[in-house]
């Protein structure tokens, strides 16, 4: 249980995490997605494998579905439901399974291309609509052209990730430095709506 919990905790950070030159903000390129586009990923160790779906634009903000996949087929139910604002940064992820709301303002840091970055993230329990969790996180973020590092807390308890990313700022590998119970994750196939 403690290790399906950690592969959930993994999955929160968004899988599609934008970084790019910076002449585009770094933000998702969701103009270059149709929707419709399915985005199937696995962890690394446990293979445990879900899928994403972009489902364009609701109430001003680009949406992603999470649905955990079993024996090959999707759950009927997602398990998340991501939010980014116009310029693809994360501003919202639902975790339905827990019956929680993250929201980051201005914006989730590692969804941008900011050197140095900071943002307040709320945390509420949908049930009862309070407030379980706030506080102020830093980074520091080293973009490169297929890729970068995310370094959380670099002035203390330094937490690094690298991700691998394609010119649509879709992750395609994500790893921990130092993976303890999560190893990381990798897209493993992509569809797009038929048309």
């Amino acid at each position: 249980m403690r290790r399906f919990l950690s592969v959930l905790a993994l999955m929160s950070i968004p899988l599609l995490a934008p970084v790019s030159a910076q002449a585009d903000g770094g933000g998702i390129k969701f103009d270059q997605v149709p929707k419709g586009s399915a985005f199937y990923y696995k962890s690394i160790g446990d293979g445990i494998t879900w899928v994403e779906y972009y489902g364009g634009v609701e109430n001003g903000r680009h949406v992603m579905r999470k649905y955990f996949l079993q024996g090959g087929k999707v759950k009927p139910e997602p398990f998340q439901i991501a939010y980014f604002d116009p310029a693809g940064r994360l501003v919202r992820l639902d975790k339905l399974l827990f019956k929680s709301r993250h929201s980051w303002e201005p914006f989730a840091c590692w969804s941008s291309n900011a050197a140095h970055c900071s943002h307040l993230h709320t945390v509420v329990e949908t049930a009862t609509g309070k407030v379980s969790a706030r506080h102020k996180n830093s980074f520091e973020i080293k973009s490169k052209r297929n890729g970068r590092t995310v370094v959380r807390h670099p002035s203390g308890n330094r937490i690094t990730t690298y991700y691998k990313l394609d010119d649509r700022n879709l992750i395609l590998e994500s790893k921990p430095a130092k993976p303890v119970l999560d190893k990381g994750y990798r897209l493993v196939k992509q569809g797009v709506p038929q048309q």
